[in-house]
């Protein structure tokens, strides 16, 4: 159990979880997907898309329109990264 640190709540700092982030995607598959990422300046390679789904949501006030894909990248890592269609930018959606 973690002890009361009596402290006051500061709702100021709280922050969203695994908030998505901006990734460059390079190189288009046959699906859309891309070849490969870039992030933080580091160039991974796209191995295999394992997954893909759209998200088409709140039309009635800021439209959500995005194309989602869960990489299996050639290093063995795995990432899901989405096309935001409204703004034309990739970003990486950590879970």
């Amino acid at each position: 159990m973690v002890a009361d640190p009596r402290a006051p709540a500061r709702p100021g700092q709280l922050r969203p979880l695994n908030r998505p982030r901006p990734v460059e995607a390079v190189g288009r598959g046959p699906d859309g997907a891309p070849t490969w990422l870039v992030e933080g300046g580091r160039r991974r390679r796209v191995g295999t898309v394992e997954d893909t789904w759209w998200v088409e949501d709140e039309w009635w006030r800021r439209p959500v329109s995005r194309r989602y894909y869960r990489l299996a990248l050639a290093d063995g890592g795995a990432r899901t990264v989405y096309h935001d269609l409204a703004d034309d930018a990739w970003y990486a959606q950590p879970y």
